[in-house]
Protein backbone atom coordinates (compact mmCIF):
# COMPACT_ATOMS: atom_id res chain seq x y z
CA UNK A 1 0.00 0.00 0.00
CA UNK A 2 1.40 3.10 -1.52
CA UNK A 3 1.36 6.37 1.02
CA UNK A 4 -1.51 8.98 -0.33
CA UNK A 5 0.33 11.56 -2.01
CA UNK A 6 -2.14 14.26 -1.44
CA UNK A 7 -0.45 15.30 1.75
CA UNK A 8 2.53 17.12 -0.22
CA UNK A 9 -0.23 19.62 -0.86
CA UNK A 10 0.87 21.62 2.18
CA UNK A 11 4.54 22.88 0.32
CA UNK A 12 1.44 25.14 -1.92
CA UNK A 13 0.25 26.55 1.38
CA UNK A 14 0.70 30.36 2.32
CA UNK A 15 3.13 31.72 5.05
CA UNK A 16 0.13 32.29 7.25
CA UNK A 17 -1.61 29.20 6.63
CA UNK A 18 1.55 27.40 7.74
CA UNK A 19 1.83 29.60 10.48
CA UNK A 20 -1.80 29.28 11.66
CA UNK A 21 -0.98 25.79 11.72
CA UNK A 22 2.12 25.50 13.60
CA UNK A 23 0.65 27.71 16.02
CA UNK A 24 -2.77 25.09 16.12
CA UNK A 25 0.00 22.42 16.40
CA UNK A 26 1.68 24.59 19.56
CA UNK A 27 -1.36 24.83 21.02
CA UNK A 28 -2.22 21.78 20.99
CA UNK A 29 0.67 19.80 22.70
CA UNK A 30 1.05 22.74 25.46
CA UNK A 31 -2.83 21.90 25.97
CA UNK A 32 -1.89 18.21 26.44
CA UNK A 33 0.82 19.27 28.58
CA UNK A 34 -0.95 21.44 31.02
CA UNK A 35 -3.45 18.17 31.16
CA UNK A 36 -6.42 20.56 30.09
CA UNK A 37 -6.98 17.81 27.30
CA UNK A 38 -6.60 13.84 27.97
CA UNK A 39 -3.77 12.58 28.16
CA UNK A 40 -2.08 12.31 24.26
CA UNK A 41 -0.90 8.77 23.10
CA UNK A 42 2.76 8.61 21.76
CA UNK A 43 1.81 8.59 18.26
CA UNK A 44 -0.14 11.78 18.62
CA UNK A 45 2.49 13.70 19.95
CA UNK A 46 4.98 12.64 17.21
CA UNK A 47 2.33 13.71 14.52
CA UNK A 48 2.15 17.10 16.14
CA UNK A 49 6.04 17.78 16.23
CA UNK A 50 6.23 16.65 12.98
CA UNK A 51 3.39 19.11 11.63
CA UNK A 52 4.59 21.54 13.56
CA UNK A 53 8.32 21.46 12.47
CA UNK A 54 7.30 21.51 8.96
CA UNK A 55 4.89 23.82 8.63
CA UNK A 56 6.96 26.20 11.47
CA UNK A 57 9.70 25.88 8.51
CA UNK A 58 7.71 26.49 5.92
CA UNK A 59 6.66 29.27 7.51
CA UNK A 60 9.28 31.08 8.27
CA UNK A 61 10.86 30.12 4.92
CA UNK A 62 7.97 31.81 3.18
CA UNK A 63 8.10 34.96 5.23
CA UNK A 64 11.84 35.25 4.61
CA UNK A 65 11.10 35.05 0.83
CA UNK A 66 8.55 37.45 0.95
CA UNK A 67 11.01 39.70 3.04
CA UNK A 68 14.02 39.50 0.37
CA UNK A 69 11.33 40.24 -2.46
CA UNK A 70 10.24 43.83 -0.99
CA UNK A 71 14.03 44.93 0.20
CA UNK A 72 15.57 46.06 -3.61
CA UNK A 73 18.88 44.38 -4.11
CA UNK A 74 19.89 45.91 -7.17
CA UNK A 75 20.41 49.99 -7.23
Amino acid sequence: MTPDPRWLEILKASGGQSGSLAFACAVFLILGRLGWIPELYPWMIHAAVFVLVLSGMLAITSFIVAFLKSIPLHK
